[in-house]
């Protein structure tokens, strides 16, 4: 039969196998029941939470906080992995502090989730997650993942971040903003949310930080937008939208109409009420130009080849007509869209430039 120091010798094998790839939190269920019970009875492991555990050293006391400060983060990404698989998040705040380096411990981490549940889970010295429900997750290409951790990307983090972020962590705010090369990365994120006081505040950043060019592009490009509802299949309606952007900003340059319909029939079997409502909401109301409005540019159309003469499907291939107008600063766009319409950001980019 084996002695007790054999059965450790044993055990603490199991473990120098799990911590070959540099681990130091496990899940309960990578150990088997025995091991793990005398791991933790000599002070090789210890327990987090129920179902939880980080090595430890028997050397150490029972106030110590330095290994568990040393394992937090591990212990983070692991049992939100395990409890929400890829479907989790940081904050904006701490994302900005992970990329600023500022991994500090804070009392509570929310970690937001469309699987949470909205509970608290206490944990060592004080600490504990948050785990906030989510109605969605964030865009994808608002997300990316740092040492393990599924965290917000710089450009997403700092035009959602809260005002008081800035003057809380004035280091990690000029850290991040350094590490920011193509100011577009900003200002599709700021444009497709008509952030202007963000804007006017990330510019005043990397003023301080000397990056006037980045500074001046987000001015430049944060312009001013309005949001009005019409029908496009309503003559009076589309007039009233061009007043209502005629008297904001004093004329329309170009218009990018990506509203539209596709009633089909065999030809036998046209409808002409169909056929008109087919040519007033995919064309004629919006290249109409109401009274009294200024006589913009051009137009350019989505719902089938530009008026430009390019003809295109995607939104890349968009933008790409649009600049076929759109050549000089300070032009006026006016986008009728339904709904969601992420190339927006990018016709405003080409705008700006």
């Amino acid at each position: 039969m084996p002695s007790t120091n054999e059965k450790l010798a044993a055990a603490l094998e199991e473990l120098r196998t799990l911590q070959q790839d540099g681990s130091g939190v496990f899940s309960s269920s990578q150990l088997t029941r025995t091991s793990r019970e005398r791991l933790v009875r000599h002070g090789f492991l210890r327990e987090v939470m129920k179902g939880w555990l980080m090595s430890a050293s028997p050397a150490t006391t029972a106030g110590d906080t330095t290994p568990w400060f040393a394992s937090f983060w591990e212990f983070c990404r692991r049992y939100c992995d395990a409890r929400f698989e890829t479907r989790w998040h940081l904050s904006p705040d701490q994302s900005l502090l992970i990329h600023a380096e500022n991994t500090t411990v804070p009392k509570q981490v929310i970690i937001h989730s469309p699987r949470a549940g909205n509970n608290r889970v206490d944990l060592l010295f004080g600490t504990s997650l948050f785990a906030l429900r989510a109605k969605a997750m964030p865009p994808a290409a608002d997300l990316e993942v740092k040492n393990g951790l599924r965290v917000f990307n710089v450009p997403a983090a700092l035009t959602r971040v809260p005002e008081e972020f800035f003057t809380r962590y004035p280091i990690e705010s000029q850290v991040a903003a350094r590490s920011i090369r193509d100011p577009s990365q900003l200002l599709v994120r700021l444009l497709d949310g008509g952030h202007a006081t963000i804007a006017g505040r990330l510019a005043g950043l990397f003023r301080r930080l000397g990056q006037q060019t980045i500074a001046d592009e987000i001015v430049a490009a944060g312009g001013r937008a309005m949001v009005v509802g019409a029908d496009v299949a309503d003559e009076t309606q589309v007039a009233a939208l061009f007043d209502q952007v005629e008297a904001e900003f004093g004329g329309v340059d170009v218009v990018v109409n990506t509203a539209g319909i596709m009633l089909l029939s065999p030809l036998a079997e046209l409808n002409l009420d169909d056929f008109d409502r087919n040519r007033m909401e995919n064309f004629w109301n919006s290249v109409q130009r109401p009274p009294g409005t200024t006589l913009w540019q051009g137009l350019v159309k989505t719902n089938g080849a530009s008026i430009a003469g390019t003809p295109f499907t995607t939104d890349s291939k968009l933008a790409w007509s649009a600049t076929y107008l759109v050549r000089q600063k300070d032009k006026r766009m006016l986008v009728v869209y339904p709904g969601d319409m992420p190339c927006v950001a990018e016709l405003w980019k080409i705008h700006t430039e």
